[in-house]
């Protein structure tokens, strides 16, 4: 993977044969490792991005990274090792009216780890543990991808179709005073939403894409003719639907509610109860007018594990210092940060 900003350290034999019960050294005091930066050499190319660019966009991880540490559960680590790293995402154009990389502010991530620091027995020696496994959390800036932002859900009548359209996820409140939605926060400072209506039309022709990925699949399998025509005499029902639609119910938002064997009850305009709308990322959220570095939007994503987790964990690293620190970050100063 060239994802740069991810960030995985496998246990090292807390859960080998012959380990015993670990001893978490809650009073030890940690310390904070060195930050680290990846130029990703294919997501610059993606961006088009210069090198000035990337210093630009490294400065300004590097005022958040300052934020992160100098909020109080992490100034001083006590009892784990903390670490934050940076650097460009992936830009995937996946769909033909998403905008590419190089019309978009370079997009990216710090990652932000607090990794316990621990004792246990092998084989009749003391291990100690300080870079185990651990619940990271990471701060996407301008990165408002639809796997991000939907979780990848979307319609199964979808299925096999490139798009950038999914199923608006589900409020969650707020945490730290912001919006939460499943497994990551939304920080902004402009009151833009971050995803836009897609219309009942264009629900109905995603299905139409995927019906005829289908056919053509058949074709090349030399499937039986009787399967192919009924696919075919599906696209024709849904075209039939969408033809008598009137004009204004052609462009008004639509949902899913994926009960039903008539389109007009999949798909349905506007929203209810068992009604889930159908967006897309909102590409116009971002001022062309800033510089490419600006960071204009942030999401805290890998919260959602520590919002269920049932028992409060033992471990003093992990979910118990990112939730802190969520609480703890300067609100004002973060949002003055951003455009």
């Amino acid at each position: 993977m060239r994802h740069g900003v991810l960030f995985f350290v496998a246990m090292s034999g807390v859960l080998a044969t012959g380990a015993h019960a670990v001893e978490y050294l809650v009073d030890e005091p940690g310390r904070w490792k060195p930050w680290r930066f990846n130029g990703d050499r294919f997501a610059r190319e993606v961006y088009g991005a210069s090198g000035a660019d990337l210093k630009a966009f490294e400065r300004e991880l590097l005022a958040l990274d300052g934020m992160i540490r100098h909020a109080s559960p992490v100034t001083e680590p006590k009892g784990f090792n903390a670490e934050t790293w940076g650097g460009l995402a992936e830009y995937l154009a996946i769909a033909p009216r998403q905008p590419k990389g190089t019309e978009l502010p370079l997009g990216g991530a710090l990652g932000f780890g607090a990794f316990s620091i621990l004792e246990y027995r092998r084989n009749g020696k003391n291990v100690r543990e300080e870079s185990g496994e651990t619940q990271l959390m990471h701060f996407r800036v301008n990165n408002i991808q639809p796997h991000l932002l939907g979780g990848r859900q979307r319609p199964h009548d979808w299925k096999g179709v490139d798009t950038d359209a999914f199923l608006q996820p589900a409020e969650g409140g707020t945490v730290a005073g912001f919006p939460h939605h499943g497994d990551y926060l939304v920080i902004k400072k402009r009151p833009d939403p971050l995803w836009v209506p897609v219309t009942v039309e264009e629900a109905l022709r995603l299905v139409i894409a995927a019906v005829e990925k289908q056919v053509s699949y058949l074709r090349e399998t030399r499937a039986p003719a009787a399967a192919v025509t009924k696919l075919k005499e599906k696209v024709a029902g849904i075209e039939l639907h969408v033809a008598s639609l009137r004009p204004e119910d052609r462009i008004a938002p639509s949902c899913w509610t994926g009960k039903g064997e008539a389109w007009g009850q999949r798909f349905q305009i506007g929203e209810g109860p068992d009604c889930r709308p159908l967006v897309r990322p909102n590409w116009a959220f971002f001022d062309r007018h800033l510089s490419r570095s600006a960071p204009q939007v942030l999401l805290v994503t890998g919260i959602g594990r520590c919002l269920v987790q049932r028992t409060p964990s033992q471990s003093p690293g992990g979910c118990n210092v990112n939730l802190k620190l969520l609480h703890a970050l300067d609100r004002e100063a973060l949002l003055n940060w951003l455009h």
